[in-house]
């Protein structure tokens, strides 16, 4: 999954902007605030805040979810907004310049879970598309669309943890066989045994499942998709979303299998993590982006160097 610069300095806050209360980012002299609401902060190599940007929200959107990508072919991404929950089901497309902004509705008026999203080339035409998720509450229905809301791969999407399923998806794309396509990675929502299934978009079926968290957690799975050792493959890493230690655990190779975990905050939490992941530095291996999740004013952290992970 190709990133441009621009990508590097601002997907990584993924993770962050998802938080509705105020997060804060590492800093050698300190911590420095990222206000809440709808900003995105620009971050240095080390991980440290050095611009926000706020974001215009119209007629009261909130997001719920953030991916970035270039969906055209100018070269330059746009910021892919998906629905908070109690929100109708929309994806905000923010361009940068004198670009306007656009909306696509792939879902019904009724589902009101949210919407976590992520970009990536499914269709390997060289052009990425959006992958979106139903999030808690609903049927974790994926859908594949291009920038014009037109279906891609998965014809009528998929629902990766069946029809009847109620707590919801979260998705990332990467290429995790190797194969230089981008592939699907679904993980399940809270209220269900932590389960994260890949699958492959070249229309032979998933690449395989794993439980990462054993079944007697309930909190949902935050999950990202990272090329940590810089070998063109990208991981799977993963975190509780809702309670937790706070351990991060990755996973690759070509059974799924575990490959290394540490911890990624402070003894004692127990809130859950948000995850994103970029080549923050340019050393041609993706970072680790772990925040807080909702309900506390913490740190921004970075970790890389797969498989022993040090922070950055």
């Amino acid at each position: 999954m190709s990133r441009t610069s621009f990508l590097q300095s601002i997907g990584i806050c993924m993770a962050v902007w998802l938080l509705p209360t105020a997060v804060w980012a590492q800093a050698a002299d300190g911590p420095e605030p990222l206000p809440s609401g709808l900003t995105l902060g620009r971050l240095d190599s080390g991980a440290r805040l050095v611009e926000t940007l706020p974001l215009v929200s119209e007629g009261g959107f909130l997001g719920g979810g953030l991916a970035v990508g270039d969906l055209g072919a100018d070269g330059l991404p746009e910021i892919i907004i998906g629905s908070a929950p109690g929100q109708a089901p929309l994806v905000r497309i923010i361009r940068l310049g004198d670009r306007p902004a656009s909306e696509l509705m792939p879902y019904g008026d009724g589902l009101t879970g949210g919407l976590r999203v992520a970009v990536g080339d499914l269709d390997a035409d060289g052009q990425n598309e959006i992958v979106t998720a139903a999030g808690p509450g609903t049927n974790g229905h994926v859908l594949v669309l291009d920038a014009h809301g037109n279906q891609r791969v998965f014809a009528g999407g998929f629902y990766p943890f069946g029809r009847d399923n109620e707590t919801g998806a979260s998705v990332a794309v990467g290429d995790i066989n190797g194969d230089g396509r981008d592939d699907i990675v679904t993980a399940s929502g809270p209220g269900s045994v932590p389960l994260v299934k890949v699958w492959r978009t070249d229309g032979w079926g998933f690449l395989g499942e794993f439980s990462p968290f054993g079944e007697a957690t309930a909190g949902g799975v935050s999950v990202a998709a990272a090329d940590i050792d810089g070998d063109g493959q990208e991981e799977v890493a993963v975190a509780l979303r809702g309670g937790g230690d706070g351990t991060i655990r990755i996973f690759g190779g070509p059974g799924l299998e575990p490959l290394a975990e540490f911890p990624a905050a402070d003894p004692g939490f127990s809130g859950g993590l948000n995850l994103a992941a970029a080549d923050i530095d340019g050393d041609g291996r993706d970072e680790l982006l772990a925040a807080p999740n909702v309900g506390r004013e913490d740190h921004l952290r970075g970790y890389g160097r797969h498989p022993d992970c040090r922070r950055r």
